[in-house]
């Protein structure tokens, strides 16, 4: 396609993306409703950055997370005001950028229009999507940041990559999953093609890691240091195996419509489905639930999806199956991805598949460490999800066009 109906294609999604954050921000009422859930201390947090920053609110400003964010929108408030209102403005102009880049990969990588847009569509209706794209939340930030040192990447622009990178993890700390991904595909090309600017890669990986390691060593640790440090890191480090089931059942809820027509791909092989469903078994010991840290604060849901079935009085026995049965159904999924990988590295292919599905593995390598299991987390990795699997639609289509062919 040339690049004159590419931009028209760009142009016409960008003002139906624009035309549906005007529509949800009118249903939200952004402009007269009171802080929303989280928004109300993270609104708390850009007001203090905004009315005194200074080295020690850096190191101890009442937050878990990196502070890119918190400035980001103190920043605009300086310049535009406070207002809740005005900040969920920015909200809003950053989602729509994130979109507009997850629409532009999309079509680099798959040169299929129409299924860069429906792919594009189908992220921006998610209902997590939908609220990080109106309220004040460093979600959005996060997602547009790793998305852009993605495509950096892709285009061969080393210092954009090391900014965006360093800019994403400063917005959130549990982006060091993208570290070992990328350090992993660029090492291992390395070793295979010996050119030298794959070492220029492993470097800039590593200088994107500077400004959050200058942060550890102002707060003494990897968050900022105050009585949240205090009172929600008092285990150390350890792999929770129920968050790891949480995110790998979100891997079949949040993406359901798409397995109708990629059921092939994930569900016909044996030697996937029977170590998938013997992984599974674990989770007679570690069934989804609400983190000890949730219950503590009265949140007894895991996020969104979970607290829709408690609103329409699921029965608890019932909540238990449909949790299993997409834990059962999505470990197909991540042990393809997993296939796949190892694959491609046997074959020497340093594809986008393979870095994308390295990007998804270390998110379940590193994530659940957390701390805290819930559903948001996963809208960070979920536009390399839906990547990956828009690049595996694009692919069976060019082979249904070719076998119609040659019939």
């Amino acid at each position: 396609m040339s690049m004159k109906k590419s931009h028209k294609y760009l142009l016409i999604v960008s003002i139906i993306i624009t035309i549906f954050e005007i529509i949800v921000a009118y249903i939200g009422e952004i402009h007269i409703r009171q802080p929303w859930g989280d928004e109300i201390r993270l609104y708390a947090s850009v007001l203090n950055f905004g009315d005194n920053f200074s080295l020690d609110l850096l190191k101890h400003y009442r937050q878990m997370s990196t502070p890119l964010p918190f400035i980001i929108y103190a920043l605009w408030g300086k310049l535009f005001g406070f207002e809740l209102f005005t900040l969920r403005i920015l909200s809003i102009l950053i989602a729509i950028s994130t979109y507009l880049l997850f629409f532009k990969i999309l079509y680099f990588e798959t040169d299929n229009i129409k299924l860069s847009v429906v792919s594009t569509l189908f992220l921006v209706v998610n209902p997590y999507m939908v609220g990080l794209s109106i309220f004040v939340f460093t979600d959005m930030p996060t997602i547009f940041f790793l998305l852009l040192a993605y495509y950096a990447m892709r285009k061969q622009q080393m210092y954009l990559f090391i900014f965006s990178l360093a800019c994403s993890i400063l917005c959130r700390q549990y982006i060091l999953y993208a570290i070992p991904a990328f350090l992993i595909y660029f090492g291992y090309k390395y070793l295979i093609e010996k050119d030298k600017i794959d070492v220029k890669w492993i470097s800039a990986t590593l200088a994107s890691l500077i400004p959050y390691g200058l942060l550890v060593i102002l707060w003494g640790g990897t968050s900022p240091d105050n009585e949240y440090r205090a009172m929600y890191l008092t285990d150390g480090f350890f792999y929770h195996i129920d968050n790891f089931y949480l995110y790998t059942a979100l891997l079949f809820i949040y993406l359901l419509p798409l397995y109708f027509f990629l059921s092939d791909k994930f569900y016909s092989s044996l030697k996937i489905i029977l170590p998938a469903a013997l992984c599974s078994l674990g989770y007679y010991y570690f069934p989804i639930s609400p983190s000890k840290y949730s219950i503590d604060i009265g949140v007894y849901t895991v996020g969104l999806f979970h607290k829709v079935l408690v609103f329409l009085q699921v029965p608890t026995g019932i909540i238990e199956i449909i949790f299993f049965a997409s834990t059962l159904l999505g470990l197909p999924i991540l042990f393809t991805i997993l296939n796949v990988s190892i694959k491609k590295i046997s074959e020497k292919n340093f594809d986008s598949e393979l870095l994308l599905s390295l990007l998804i593995l270390f998110f379940f390598v590193v994530m659940p460490f957390s701390y805290l299991g819930w559903e948001k987390y996963f809208v960070q990795v979920l536009p390399f999800v839906l990547l990956l699997f828009t690049i595996y639609l694009n692919q069976k289509s060019a082979n249904h066009r070719l076998h119609s062919q040659t019939d």
